[in-house]
């Protein structure tokens, strides 16, 4: 009799076995009534994290509930969920729900619980006050600067290569490969990047930051930064932009005004995608 596969093991079997890196998810959204392939997976961070939500909730199942099989922990996800809640923000809950119903290819609907509301000024995660003592922006001009003239998410700056940056026409420019394995190239802000990049290929360094990234570097609020940035460079007067190329803010936001096309082009800077306006508003805009 074979050796049976822990319950971590069957969840992480499962999740990896969903892995469509490099496939592309607008694609299937356009072939699926506007909805992703739900037996895919099309980021290896994603997944990273996707694993990690089901193997925490795994381990409580067996632990608590002695379950052996996946079908067994099922009917326990509500009950963890609300566990969660107690000690864990709206967001971290939500994500948690979300990976678990992918392990179990439902909605997050199905498991009975009533999730906490999310609020956008509740967002903890990369702002500068969490990385107070731990990040110093004056022992890294370099990472500092490349970020926020980039605005690379910080696992594209860290594989990014001296020949990856370059001066076309006077502008500076920089190619990635982001989320889901699609390459985009941006326009950098300054010559910052350039500048950085020679420095490192004379050093012979086949990275531009063979030291990686610090954990601790606030990248996501230099991204913010970056495209509070090109949005300043594009935005017309609102006076001026007629009222469906206006984007109306809701919720926290509401009454707020932004020109939809400028959002667009930051959207397509960060490899979000063009029609991805209302994720710049509401993710992008608190440094606008």
């Amino acid at each position: 009799m074979g050796h049976r596969k822990s319950l971590v093991r069957q969840g992480n079997e499962k999740l990896l076995s969903m892995a469509a890196f490099g496939d592309s998810k607008y694609a299937d959204k356009k072939a699926n009534g506007g909805l992703p392939d739900i037996g895919k997976i099309y980021s290896s961070k994603t997944m990273d994290n996707y694993v990690d939500y089901c193997s925490r909730f795994l381990r409580w199942a067996q632990k608590t509930h002695g379950c052996k099989f996946l079908d067994e922990a099922l009917p326990y996800v509500g009950e963890f969920l609300e566990q969660r809640t107690q000690t864990q923000s709206a967001w971290t809950v939500h994500a948690e729900a979300a990976g678990i119903a992918k392990l179990f290819q439902c909605s997050m609907n199905d498991f009975g619980v009533i999730l906490p509301m999310r609020n956008r000024d509740d967002i903890k995660q990369h702002r500068y006050q969490k990385w107070v003592g731990e990040f110093s922006p004056e022992k890294h001009p370099d990472l500092v600067a490349f970020c926020k003239s980039t605005g690379l998410r910080a696992h594209e700056v860290a594989k990014s290569k001296p020949g990856d940056v370059w001066e076309e026409n006077g502008r500076i420019y920089v190619k990635t490969v982001g989320k889901g394995g699609k390459l985009r190239i941006v326009t950098c802000l300054d010559d910052a990047p350039l500048r950085i990049a020679q420095a490192a290929a004379a050093r012979g360094q086949s990275l531009i930051f063979e030291e990686g990234v610090c954990k601790a570097c606030p990248a996501h609020e230099y991204r913010a930064e970056f495209a509070a940035a090109v949005y300043a460079q594009l935005a017309r007067p609102l006076e001026e932009i007629p009222l469906d190329e206006r984007y109306f803010c809701r919720g926290s936001k509401k009454g707020v005004v932004y020109d939809k096309r400028a959002l667009s082009a930051v959207a397509v800077q960060l490899g979000h995608g063009a029609h991805r306006v209302s994720l710049v508003a509401n993710n992008y805009s608190y440094c606008f």
